[in-house]
């Protein structure tokens, strides 16, 4: 399926076929990401998430970036994509996230007026009271999206986790030099 989009780069770029397709191959691998497991016994739970790691190795002048911008670009073309829809979702999302605040902010005040009220069943409305608090604000936290990422350059490793918390499928890590 890929051969045409490889072979039509590896010829533009007047590379062999074999390191276009190598990084094809890594970048099909990260959309894939977390979806698809393999488990190594047949009989058992235990599975491992597949990861493919690519390097190009060519001579110093050879044009490296270009092939690798040129693979990368329906990737970058799906980021900016989740781009343009987070942001036209985002406008929604606030006044979701607002509602939400609201709404935290009412079942506070009144957890603060079951706890100093006098009512025989005092106990169990407060820990009805504390369940839906909690429920809102995982709600809450549910509404602070951000935009799909497909692949990150250059980051600190506690960047990295950061970003993976979000994206948990997975991210292609994409460095021009090693």
């Amino acid at each position: 399926v890929l051969r045409p989009w490889v072979s039509d780069i590896a010829e533009r770029m007047q590379v062999p076929l074999i390191c276009v397709t190598v990084l094809a191959l890594t970048v099909v691998g990260s959309l894939i990401g977390r979806k698809a497991r393999v488990y190594p016994k047949k009989e058992d739970d235990w599975y491992e998430v597949a990861n493919l790691w690519s390097m190009i190795i060519m001579p110093s002048g050879r044009l490296k970036s270009p092939i690798i911008n040129a693979v990368l670009k329906p990737l970058h073309e799906l980021s900016e994509q989740s781009e343009r829809d987070f942001t036209a979702s985002s406008k929604e999302t606030e006044i979701e996230r607002a509602v939400a605040e609201a709404k935290i902010q009412a079942a506070k005040k009144e957890i603060q007026r079951i706890a100093i009220s006098k009512a025989h069943n005092r106990d169990e409305k407060l820990e009805n009271a504390q369940r839906d608090l909690m429920n809102l604000q995982k709600d809450g936290e549910a509404s602070h999206a951000s935009a799909k990422r497909y692949k990150i350059h250059d980051a600190t490793v506690e960047k990295i986790g950061e970003l993976l918390k979000s994206n948990t499928n997975g991210l292609l890590l994409v460095r021009d030099e090693l």
